[in-house]
């Protein structure tokens, strides 16, 4: 049995494929259908499952991140699955696998993860300007745009909560400024990629606010960021205010970002092989000793890496425990295929927008050093997140310490297709 799975932002829509090679799996048709079709519903929320965790939450969040932090279970991700619309069964037409189409509202995602029950009203800042009431508010974030904070362009990226930031980096617009009402019908925004308004005009009215990006904020590249006096052609206005709080916001980005396959990570007996042999290694040593969790995405540790303040420069003895480590991913490599993702973390403690730089330079340094010992550079991304992603409170000087970490994700090959 098998799925392939895509999204369409466009309509808010999760859909999957789910096919049964009914010779193999030993049933006579036609008299076996009632039992094909009932084998596939039994397996549809695993098969959908590792696809689903990929959907983009907000900038720095997936599914997969919600539940490993226990925000979401995976069984009421299964409910969520089993409350898809599934189709009658029917045959392919190039064999004579069965299949089943099952789609999933984005929308009942969004509303199982609200935590708000009541919106906060952005407030009107002192340095107004001149402008009027609209009908909606359009973000126009088409393109390559530059990256916030790094020195790249990329295309952005849609989720269920993206955020709207202006160039001081002040918050437009995020979930908990929206009537949860509006969120469960209509989700955050709505997206699209065709510049006709009048397809729009259900959400943003007859006379909107056309605003063009200028900059994408985050690690997940979800967040668009407009001049500080559109923002401000906003917050002036009451009447704009409240276009915040009733969700009457549309994104345009391109079409290619809107709607597309989704890869899932294969997990097979070498896999699982490598892990075994992951776990052994690392916790054996004392100096690297660290626990394993094995995420719908790979299987990742966590190191504190000790760096110069303030800098992604390491300390010179820390070079005795990378070439641990990396020996250790060498002899993992020589067991399947992985690519590895190496994510930077700092603490919250003063300056916002400098963390998200170091912790990006403290990701790339580490990727730096496993390649002077010779691990392949094509093997590696490497991400950062500031301050965004606390594993402890940033109150007490033990919290910081865990917050600034380095995390290493050994991820399996990816299809667009999972097996069962």
């Amino acid at each position: 049995m098998q799925s392939s799975s895509s999204i369409d932002w466009t309509t808010q829509k999760f859909s999957s494929t789910i096919t049964l090679d009914v010779e193999k799996a030993g049933i006579n048709m036609p008299s076996g259908r009632a039992t094909a079709v009932e084998r596939i519903n039994m397996q549809t929320p695993l098969l959908i499952k590792d696809a689903l965790l990929a959907v983009k939450v907000n900038s720095f969040t997936e599914i997969n991140d919600l539940v490993l932090r226990e925000d979401i279970t995976l069984e009421q991700l299964s409910q969520i699955i089993d409350n898809g619309e599934s189709t009658p069964s029917y045959f392919s037409r190039e064999s004579q696998n069965l299949q089943i189409a099952h789609s999933i509202s984005l929308y009942d995602i969004s509303a199982k993860i609200l935590s708000h029950q009541h919106p906060y009203r952005p407030k009107q800042p002192m340095d107004r300007i001149a402008s009027r009431p609209y009908t909606g508010i359009v973000i126009d974030a088409r393109g390559m745009l530059p990256v916030h904070g790094e020195f790249i362009t990329e295309g952005v990226e849609p989720c269920l909560f993206p955020r709207i930031w202006d160039e001081t980096m002040t918050l437009l617009y995020e979930h908990n400024m929206v009537k949860p009402e509006v969120i469960k019908k209509h989700g955050v925004v709505n997206y699209g990629y065709e510049s006709d308004l009048t397809k729009y005009i259900d959400r943003v009215g007859e006379d909107p606010l056309v605003i063009k990006a200028h900059q994408v904020y985050g690690t997940n590249r979800t967040d668009p960021v407009i001049s500080r006096s559109d923002a401000l052609r906003i917050l002036s206005v009451p009447e704009n205010i409240d276009l915040i709080n009733d969700g009457k916001v549309v994104i345009l980005l391109d079409k290619d970002k809107l709607i597309k396959k989704i890869r899932v990570p294969i997990k097979d007996d070498s896999y699982y092989l490598a892990i075994n042999k992951l776990k052994k290694s690392i916790t054996d040593d004392e100096d690297i000793a660290a626990p394993i969790i094995d995420g719908p995405v790979g299987a990742s540790f966590s190191f504190a890496f000790r760096f110069k303040p303030d800098s992604p420069e390491l300390l010179p003895t820390e070079g005795e425990r990378i070439d641990k480590i990396a020996k250790i991913i060498k002899d993992v490599l020589n067991t399947t295929t992985f690519s590895i993702l190496i994510e930077g973390h700092t603490a919250r403690i003063g300056d916002i927008q400098s963390e998200m730089p170091l912790s990006i330079a403290r990701a790339k340094t580490i990727v730096e050093e496993m390649k002077k010992r010779g691990l392949p550079a094509e093997i590696f991304s490497y991400k950062g997140y500031g301050g965004n992603v606390p594993i402890a409170s940033n109150d007490t000087p033990e919290g910081r310490a865990l917050n600034r970490r380095v995390e290493i994700t050994l991820q399996p090959v990816f299809h667009y297709t999972s097996w069962y």
